[in-house]
């Protein structure tokens, strides 16, 4: 019993996983027109989704947080 219960638990992450990155997929694709109505923000180049994994905020040598 246990392994099935390991088994669904590993299932239903991976599905919760997967619905996550859709809505963040759309999410990403209304950005630019989301951030122009709020904030008057214009959208000059393609945006690039990337993971920052540092605390600092940094990347290949370029800061992306301040």
């Amino acid at each position: 019993m246990q392994k099935q219960l390991n088994g669904i638990t590993r299932e239903l992450g991976g599905l919760s996983h997967n619905i996550g990155f859709q809505l963040e997929d759309r999410a990403y694709r209304s950005l630019p027109y989301l951030l122009k109505r709020d904030f008057g923000i214009e959208i000059k180049e393609k945006l690039v989704r990337k993971f920052i994994k540092n605390k600092k905020g940094e990347r290949d040598g370029k800061r992306y947080l301040q």
